[in-house]
């Protein structure tokens, strides 16, 4: 496991993509990232101000990280004409804010299926 440092490190030399990439992220997991990335904070510390485990937040941190890093969403943005806004939301929340097919179904009142479709499409679009 990578302690606060090395992981704070690795982000600090990628933070123009990080930075610019935040304002896609809901309020929370902005500003649990700006607080990791903009402080000193402990992982005890910002655990403790949210009101969860450590190893929660060092996992919150690492994923809302791994998703502004790569490079599906903005190679999805740069093909947006190609989907419609209904695609373009399900994108976002599966890959900006790590929901889940099942998650994302239940929120839009869809089914799971038309989901996995959906992301099939987008998929193929990305790759072109």
């Amino acid at each position: 496991m990578r302690i606060k440092g090395q992981v704070k490190s690795e982000l600090l030399r990628q933070s123009d993509v990080i930075y610019a990439r935040m304002d896609w992220l809901e309020d929370a997991d902005r500003q649990l990232l700006g607080i990791f990335m903009n402080t000193n904070a402990t992982y005890k510390q910002m655990a403790t101000l949210a009101g969860v485990n450590e190893a929660t937040i060092a996992r919150r941190v690492a994923r809302i990280a791994k998703r502004l890093l790569d490079s599906n969403y903005p190679n999805i943005i740069r093909n947006a004409h190609h989907f419609t806004p209904l695609q373009m939301q399900i994108a976002r929340g599966y890959y900006i804010e790590g929901k889940s097919e099942n998650h994302i179904a239940e929120e839009m009142q869809c089914s799971r299926y038309f989901v996995r479709k959906t992301l099939g499409q987008i998929s193929e679009v990305r790759n072109d």
